[in-house]
């Protein structure tokens, strides 16, 4: 699946946005993989993106993350589950690195 990111003059590659969507499937908040499709969260990449892009800090990109998963799946994080902060802040070291 093609993840658009918007008007991005300077986008991550196909193969960082891999990195990012591993870091999302460890992050695993509905308890899905493994089994589900590898893209399963792929429509969390570009508002991540988009926020990691403002600036936001790991800790509202956390609760934005949390907020996404309420509406969007419908459901809570499961216990287990990579803590939407650890992401937050995992993400943001990626964005660091790859778009510099």
């Amino acid at each position: 699946m093609d993840v658009i990111i918007g008007e991005m003059s300077d986008r991550p590659s196909d193969a960082e946005l891999d990195e990012l969507r591993d870091l999302l499937c460890a992050w695993d908040p509905i308890g899905v993989i493994p089994g589900a499709p590898r893209d399963e969260y792929d429509c969390v990449m570009a508002p991540l993106i988009g926020w990691l892009r403002r600036g936001e800090s790991p800790e509202q990109i956390a609760l934005y993350l949390e907020e996404m998963i309420r509406d969007h799946f419908g459901l809570r994080p499961v216990w287990g589950s990579l803590p939407s902060r650890t992401l937050a802040a995992e993400a943001t070291a990626w964005y660091v690195r790859v778009m510099p």
